[in-house]
């Protein structure tokens, strides 16, 4: 078991490409590109998963498997939120009332 808050778990930015092209090539991948996570320990990313494709680098020297884990689980969250309606339009959808035509006007 680790600390849920041992790792910061936050979208890149562009202030993040140099520490992302460092990642891979200590991990010997490629660059991820497009939308990507990446996992801070003391300021420093330790890892980055690639919210597009999956695929993570990690900085193996310091072994990041809980990094890994926690992009893995984040990734999936952002996945699901994005394929769910939000809250507000389900509750509007479960309580749809049917128009009632008013007295002396033709229905609709």
């Amino acid at each position: 078991m680790f600390p849920a808050n041992m790792y910061v778990v936050r979208r890149a930015d562009h202030d993040d490409a140099g520490a992302l092209q460092r990642l891979a090539a200590l991990d010997g991948r490629a660059p991820l590109s497009g939308d990507t996570l990446v996992a801070q320990k003391d300021g420093v990313i330790a890892a980055a998963i690639s919210l597009d494709d999956g695929r993570t680098v990690t900085d193996e020297v310091h072994r990041t498997p809980e990094a890994v884990a926690l992009l893995r689980l984040r990734a999936d969250v952002l996945r699901a939120m994005e394929r769910t309606p939000s809250l507000s339009l389900r509750l509007r959808a479960a309580v749809r009332v049917p128009m009632v035509a008013k007295p002396g006007t033709a229905p609709a």
